[in-house]
């Protein structure tokens, strides 16, 4: 195989498995917890705290996904440019 090859192969992988997809943000619910979102569409990354509201932010390229948690439920969430 070419020496090129397996790297572009190895990132085609991880990029097919994305959870960060339009199909799994239409799953996220109001009052699901940190841990339920995170289950559906990964890890975040970047999560601030402030005032017992904790807003985290998903990226994937251009695609991004918001939300908010008050006492660990979802309360708020938007989604840009998911496939």
């Amino acid at each position: 195989m070419h020496k090129t090859a397996l790297p572009l192969l190895s990132l085609l992988a991880l990029s097919a498995c994305s959870k960060l997809t339009l199909a799994n943000y239409d799953k996220v619910q109001l009052g699901m917890s940190f841990d339920e979102v995170k289950a559906l569409i990964g890890e975040p990354g970047e999560c601030s705290d402030a005032l017992m509201v904790r807003n985290c932010v998903w990226r994937e390229g251009e695609a991004s996904v918001s939300v908010s948690f008050v006492g660990n439920k979802a309360t708020i969430f938007t989604a840009d440019k998911l496939k």
